[in-house]
């Protein structure tokens, strides 16, 4: 018998664990769906704590045990836009392309095309007011995308050995990232015109490094 409800009260509380594990989940969600809300109409710093606890429904004092400040809410929704992102441009293709410049091009497209269809990480990405520590985190990621694109372009051919190959494709991502940010200044989005820039820049950065035909892995 002691046993038994010994059983019983572990099961309870590993229940009582899972339902409040969920409902922080939940909470989570709503206070970053509040703020990407907020951000379609204001900039970043226009945006105070108890607005986003307000919009989320949410009371600030419970808020408060998610996030401490608004830019850790930030934070949180640029992260999982850049876990993203790293997945999408470098997803794989049925069809294989012709080129490592078509590669390049798919991927900045892709990109491109992400960011505009999330315009809240875009303007804490890339928007030109990014707090420090989500510029920090964001250039550790571009480190990360860096070594995904490059393992995307050997998925389709042979890419001679490259002196500080890591170094070189992370570069890479900080030119189309500039031309993208300037984008966002110019015309509030990243237009297909920028978006044609940063593939010529790109191609161009890497064409000093890699030959411009590469044989098919």
């Amino acid at each position: 018998m002691a046993v038994t409800a010994k059983n019983g009260l572990a099961t309870k509380r590993k229940r009582r664990s899972g339902t409040m594990q969920a409902r922080g989940v939940l909470r989570r969600e709503q206070i970053t769906a509040a703020a990407k809300e907020l951000l379609l109409g204001k900039n970043l710093e226009d945006i105070t704590y108890n607005e986003i606890a307000e919009r989320a429904k949410v009371p600030a004092g419970s808020a408060y045990h998610f996030f401490p400040n608004v830019n850790s809410i930030y934070a949180a929704i640029a992260m999982d836009f850049l876990q993203r992102y790293v997945d999408a441009v470098t997803e794989p293709t049925e069809e294989k392309p012709t080129s490592w410049q078509e590669v390049i091009d798919r991927q900045i497209e892709r990109g491109a095309s992400l960011f505009k269809n999330d315009p809240a990480a875009m303007k804490i990405i890339i928007g030109g007011k990014t707090p420090p520590e989500i510029k920090h985190w964001d250039r550790e990621n571009d480190h990360r995308l860096a070594e995904a694109i490059k393992r995307d372009i050997t998925r389709y051919f042979d890419l001679p050995e490259l002196p500080n190959a890591n170094r070189i494709f992370f570069f890479y991502v900080e030119i189309v990232d500039l031309i993208f940010s300037l984008s966002v200044l110019e015309h509030g989005t990243i237009t297909p015109e920028m978006t044609q820039e940063a593939q010529i820049a790109g191609r161009s950065y890497l064409s000093s490094y890699i030959p411009q035909i590469l044989s098919r892995s």
